[in-house]
């Protein structure tokens, strides 16, 4: 009887704290992922971004990563305050970031630490870099030219100067 009452107690006590940490990690993985099963098109090379046109024809992963968050209810940096315009990937690739500290909801942590539903950027060297969301297994879930897919993280890569893994902490 006074070891259920002790499992109940730890289980209540691991809820609270798994709560005040919040699920917002978890939905954005889980949003990401939803769009990786499906092989979403949506932000494929070859097509718009909804009414914007200016992205026609040009990478969407950062986008991609823009619309995850805010589906999962997290906050989402822009370069311009109250209007729809996120940032590049090299931007999330900067760990001194302005706009993504601006939130208020992120901060860096290591390659190591990295976990499902962590932002993850890589700086790259005459482009734009490249930006998606991590998932589980090494893997991370982003926008290619035609389709979401989950792949392994890149290391040693030549073209890739930085790579950068944010946390949401809202």
């Amino acid at each position: 009887m006074r070891f259920q009452y002790l499992l109940q107690l730890l289980l209540c006590v691991s809820l609270f704290t798994l709560a005040e940490s919040g699920w917002t990690w978890y939905k954005i993985w889980k949003v990401a992922r939803n769009y990786s099963q499906k092989e979403s098109s949506k932000w494929g090379v070859w097509r718009s971004w909804g009414w914007r046109f200016d992205y026609f024809g040009k990478n969407k992963c950062n986008l991609f990563v823009y619309d995850v968050l805010n589906e999962a209810g997290a906050k989402a940096p822009n370069r311009k305050p109250g209007k729809t315009s996120p940032i590049g990937a090299n931007e999330w690739a900067n760990p001194r970031s302005t706009y993504v500290k601006n939130t208020g909801c992120y901060r860096v942590v290591s390659f190591r630490q990295k976990r499902g539903g962590d932002i993850i950027a890589f700086g790259r060297y005459k482009t734009s870099g490249h930006v998606g969301i991590v998932s589980i297994g090494g893997e991370y879930i982003s926008a290619g030219d035609y389709r979401v897919v989950e792949k392994s993280i890149p290391r040693n890569s030549s073209s890739i100067f930085r790579t950068t893994v944010w946390r949401y902490t809202c």
